[in-house]
């Protein structure tokens, strides 16, 4: 499963989260909802295991975004 993960992690990185939402969801055929929150819980992930690879604010990465 961490492979499908492999194009999607970039673009969490680099703040793109519309962009990864999309491909998320199509990557693993999640509803809408399903996929804000595998969204959320793979940035959380990410932000605890790699957070020096974000080139965006991580305490700041949902703002503006709304569910």
């Amino acid at each position: 499963m961490t492979d499908l993960w492999a194009p999607i992690d970039p673009l969490i990185f680099d703040g793109k989260r519309i962009q990864a939402a999309h491909l998320i969801k199509h990557q693993f055929g999640y509803t809408l909802q399903q996929t804000i929150d595998a969204l959320g819980e793979r940035f959380q992930e990410l932000s605890r295991t790699r957070p020096d690879e974000f080139t965006v604010p991580i305490e700041s990465y949902f703002d503006n975004f709304y569910t």
